[in-house]
């Protein structure tokens, strides 16, 4: 499956609306299929303040449209799916670490967080989410993160 099928083209993204580029099910799917290779796992920290509990990706050369972040059930997901770009370089690579094609990310969060109230940030290629603490039972809900 090519990384074009998992985006629609119609979509179009201007300030004030979030429209998520790829979609939730095909991704899934994508993900689902039997892979060659050893689906790359992007390094993570994971903080605890007062209030919140902070998730931080390292995602060097994505966008913020090839991710998508869901919570569901106390579990934090991130897929990241990259169209590949041509090396437009002289020279071969003889060394390269830091290109995803695709990954899948899974986090276990503690009882005590509310997935409702989620936000993240993916700014120099990092990605940060921000999970707020709460004190009060939450329902299990299924929740698409919006990436800012």
């Amino acid at each position: 499956m090519n990384y074009s099928s998992l985006c629609p083209t119609t979509y179009s993204v201007y300030p004030g609306e979030f429209v998520p580029l790829l979609n939730e099910e095909q991704v899934k799917a994508h993900f689902s299929l039997p892979r060659e290779t050893q689906n790359i796992q992007p390094a993570v920290n994971l903080r605890e303040t007062v209030d919140s509990f902070i998730t931080e990706f390292a995602l060097p050369g994505l966008k913020r449209e090839e991710l998508l972040i869901l919570a569901e059930d106390n579990i934090l997901t991130i897929y990241g799916i990259h169209k590949e770009i041509q090396n437009t370089k002289p020279g071969r690579n003889q060394f390269s670490e830091f290109q995803y094609d695709y990954f899948e990310r899974h986090i276990s969060l503690p009882e005590n967080v509310d997935v409702e109230f989620v936000a993240a940030t993916y700014v120099s290629g990092m990605l940060s989410v921000y999970i707020p603490k709460t004190t009060k039972p939450v329902k299990k809900v299924h929740q698409i993160i919006v990436v800012y």
